[in-house]
């Protein structure tokens, strides 16, 4: 019985001493510290999802246009391929290439290069005026 009223008596003195200033403001400020913190790591981690899912749609998007972009160039180049095989086969290697230029019907120098070599390398035909006049040594 003796023990019991030792270990009440201190159990209260140490209850009422938690309920004293100099021990219930530092425990209050690390309590709020931990929710800041808690806080804080939850909202970086959500913006970091965010972030990651924006990046994923951007790439998304830059794909989709680099392919569409790719769509279109090859197929300026299989439309230039087949004008130039289909003048190629009417006037054979007479073919005027900067006649179908200037009818429109090949894309511009500027885009790309327009040459047709012979067996021996030499150019025989080309849209551009200062074009090597031999691809022998080209790779």
């Amino acid at each position: 019985m003796m023990n019991s009223r030792f270990v009440n008596a201190a159990l209260g003195r140490i209850i009422g001493r938690g309920f004293e200033a100099y021990v219930l403001i530092p425990l209050f400020a690390a309590l709020l510290l931990a929710f800041i913190w808690i806080g804080t790591v939850n909202l970086v981690a959500n913006e970091r999802l965010l972030v990651e899912r924006t990046a994923v749609e951007s790439s998304r998007e830059l794909i989709e246009i680099y392919e569409a972009q790719m769509v279109r160039a090859l197929s300026v180049i299989d439309q230039t391929l087949r004008i130039v095989k289909y003048g190629y086969s009417l006037k054979g290697q007479k073919i005027a290439i900067p006649d179908l230029s200037d009818k429109g019907l090949l894309p511009p120098a500027l885009v790309f290069t327009i040459s047709i070599a012979n067996r021996d390398g030499e150019i025989v035909a080309s849209n551009r005026k200062d074009e090597l006049k031999s691809v022998i040594d080209e790779p």
